[in-house]
């Protein structure tokens, strides 16, 4: 009860006012892409930077959570694509987008701030592991699959290869990447700019949760429930459970592993969207889980906390 008050709670009333915002017109509905255009590029890199950067390197590199997040990913990625065939006979787009549903959650917008508020500085380094595996590995594939299979109207490989550019080359990737050296070199960043990505940092956590709030009131719950509850129910239980089996399995810590069980518990992230739009496939469908998804993660996040915290 006391994470789910002091923790959880104002986590999502944040999520919760930026909801109530874009729909009151509080807040112009054009605001919310440039909060964010803010949080992309320069909030949460400069938070990541500035975290790993003042952390050994030594302790931010942890191969078997590395190992345990690729399995689990994959895993619930070939599950969610079983089920998503047999129950509903869908083709191999629809297929990768239920899987990447069911595998990529919103760790950049919402695991983030949550992590960096119940565990401090520490959460950045399996929150980095997590991204890099993401990024790297999990939505390529996907975009490889639905390429495949022809990607619905403008596809082609000019098409893959920007998505999966996008994928690769982007702040948050960047920003892991930056942080890693900074740490790796021993060197403390100059005063000012040190300070400048604090500053900037320091900005990242509200500004992305209110922001989710705002994308949010503007997704209607429309599509096929079926799928939307399967996408969902993978996303928020099914990822976790795999993922603490794998930990176990390869010998990860307890602190590690409880922090790496928050982050499966975030809801469907919001880029599952994007590359659904992008080639015309499952694109209510995803709308919809993030929304359901991220009401019911209340619940998720608040047990996770919960279990982690008796882990560490």
């Amino acid at each position: 009860m006391e994470t789910f008050l002091n923790l959880t709670i104002p986590v999502f009333v944040v999520i919760a006012l930026g909801w109530i915002a874009a729909r009151r017109g509080i807040v112009p509905e054009a605001a919310a892409s440039g909060l964010n255009a803010y949080v992309f590029n320069f909030g949460v890199p400069c938070l990541v930077v500035g975290t790993l950067g003042r952390q050994p390197f030594g302790e931010l590199i942890d191969w078997a959570f590395l190992g345990a997040w690729l399995v689990a990913g994959l895993t619930v990625f070939a599950v969610s694509a079983l089920l998503t065939r047999v129950l509903f006979a869908e083709r191999a787009g629809e297929l990768a987008v239920m899987g990447q549903g069911a595998a990529i959650g919103n760790i950049g917008f919402l695991g983030l701030p949550l992590l960096l508020e119940a565990f401090g500085p520490a959460g950045a380094a399996p929150l980095a592991a997590a991204l890099v595996v993401d990024l790297i590995l999990i939505i390529p594939l996907s975009i490889l699959i639905l390429e495949a299979q022809g990607g619905g109207a403008g596809s082609g490989a000019s098409k893959a290869v920007a998505a999966i550019k996008g994928a690769l080359i982007n702040p948050f990737l960047l920003s892991i990447l930056a942080g890693l050296a900074v740490s790796l070199s021993g060197f403390q960043l100059p005063g000012p700019l040190d300070r400048t990505i604090t500053f900037l940092g320091a900005a990242a956590a509200p500004t992305a949760l209110f922001a989710l709030g705002m994308s949010l009131a503007g997704r209607q719950v429309e599509g096929n429930m079926g799928q939307v509850a399967l996408m969902s129910g993978l996303k928020l239980v099914a990822h976790p459970a795999l993922l603490f089996a794998a930990m176990w399995a390869l010998n990860v810590s307890p602190k590690i592993a409880g922090m790496g069980l928050v982050l499966a518990a975030m809801p469907v992230a919001s880029n599952v969207f994007v590359i659904a739009e992008r080639y015309g496939v499952a694109v209510r469908r995803c709308s919809s889980a993030i929304v359901i998804s991220t009401a019911i993660a209340v619940i998720t996040v608040t047990a996770a906390i919960e279990v982690a915290k008796r882990m560490g």
